[in-house]
């Protein structure tokens, strides 16, 4: 029994670990070499499963909200929230 309750604890401190060492960088230039001058971000966030958009924005909406006219890169990531109660559906648009 002692066995399990450290096996249990050493699964529950790698959960706990791994949810918190997602880090996030940007690039400023592109593959091309080109310098990008804005970097645009919209989030859409899902509670319980029930309520939100279960969509990513779109890319045209984040980069018209953000001054963007001409589309370099789109990215598109989602986080899970502690125990799944929430998820967080990003995208993040760079360019001129």
């Amino acid at each position: 029994m002692k066995k399990f309750i450290v096996i249990l604890a050493v699964v529950a401190a790698v959960f706990m670990i791994s949810g918190c060492a997602s880090i996030y960088s940007a690039s400023t230039t592109s593959i091309s070499g080109a310098q990008i001058d804005k970097i645009g971000q919209a989030t859409n966030i899902v509670w319980f499963g029930l309520f939100g958009t279960y969509n990513y924005p779109p890319a045209a909406q984040v980069a018209k909200d953000n001054g963007i006219k001409k589309i370099a890169f789109v990215d598109r990531y989602y986080k899970v929230g502690v125990f799944a109660l929430w998820i967080e559906y990003t995208t993040v648009v760079t360019g001129e």
